[in-house]
């Protein structure tokens, strides 16, 4: 049988192994989540050098768990989105869950991260108004300096630049231009090179393909759309994960005849999108799953008791 010809029920046999894979993640980062709480509680009291060393890696180790329990349910969302019911459901856990990040840890790196994630969760729910107030919150953080920092505010465009689009087809072409060529003045290094910043310069495309379909003359028409498709050429020719996109976008626009990104076969492209969609999904599960087994592996070291060791090698187990 063909690689390319994966049938529905694989499709959905993928997601659900996917969507398990998470649950799992989840589970076993809840419980690290409450223990940590505990090791933070039994170390904040004491003074001496070495338990105020244990009280930064585990504060370090209960924000990074804190957030990846609003990831997984992100990316659990993504194995249902067939379940209209079930798929905002994880949306709005997961929007909670970062909510909770981005308000107590507002200063600091995960919860400007918690902060974009939350809109990004709105912005799939259909809520474009209430995720640009989170992306608009992000892109006023005075920060120019920190890398960190601008990847994010790089992303919060991307997402803005959609939103806009969507909520003003008459005014979110010339605002998302102007915004990005603004933020493209500011750019630091090689940062063009970034995955958040290729991404964000595909939205810039989409803008400059929208501003060609409302301009008045044609002279102006025509420069937009000229700026839109060479923007998505340039993209287009770049290995990345908008490289794909920016294909389709130029054969989208009737001018560009470009070869599918993962194939040498047209055929096999079009035959096999679901199933390659859904076997990254389960991917990215067993990547977070990975990530569930570093942080009980780190929580390890700090457990002396015979049965709480036990206990934890036997949840990260269960998550190889």
């Amino acid at each position: 049988r063909q690689v390319g010809s994966a049938s529905e029920s694989e499709h959905a046999n993928l997601n659900q192994q996917a969507y398990d894979l998470f649950q799992q993640a989840y589970e076993s980062l809840n419980l690290s989540k409450g223990e940590l709480g505990e090791q933070y509680k039994s170390l904040v009291s004491k003074r001496d050098s070495k338990s105020r060393k244990q009280l930064q890696q585990v504060k370090s180790q209960y924000v990074t768990t804190y957030l990846m329990l609003g990831r997984v349910l992100f990316e659990q969302a993504k194995t249902v989105e067939s379940d209209h019911a079930l798929y905002e459901q994880k949306l709005s856990e997961a929007a909670k869950a970062f909510d909770e990040v981005a308000t107590k840890y507002r200063n600091f790196s995960a919860g400007l991260y918690a902060t974009l994630l939350e809109g990004e969760c709105y912005q799939l729910m259909g809520d474009d108004n209430r995720a640009l107030s989170y992306f608009k919150e992000l892109l006023q953080n005075p920060d120019q300096k920190s890398p960190v920092v601008r990847r994010l505010k790089t992303t919060a465009l991307a997402r803005a630049i959609e939103a806009w689009l969507h909520l003003d087809p008459q005014t979110g072409p010339d605002r998302s231009i102007q915004t990005a060529e603004e933020w493209i003045k500011t750019k630091r290094g090689n940062e063009d090179r970034s995955p958040a910043w290729l991404d964000f310069r595909f939205s810039l495309a989409k803008a400059h393909l929208a501003k060609s379909k409302i301009a008045q003359k044609d002279k102006d028409s025509e420069r937009a759309l000229k700026a839109a498709r060479d923007i998505a050429k340039e993209l287009s020719r770049r290995r990345s994960d908008v490289q794909k996109k920016a294909q389709t976008f130029l054969v989208a626009m009737g001018r560009e005849s470009v070869a599918p990104v993962e194939s040498t076969s047209v055929d096999d492209v079009q035959s096999f999108p679901q199933a390659r969609d859904a076997a990254k999904t389960a991917l990215d599960a067993m990547k977070l799953s990975n990530t569930t087994v570093s942080i009980l592996s780190a929580q390890l070291k700090q457990v002396k008791k015979a049965a709480r060791r036990a206990e934890m090698e036997s949840r990260m187990e269960q998550q190889r």
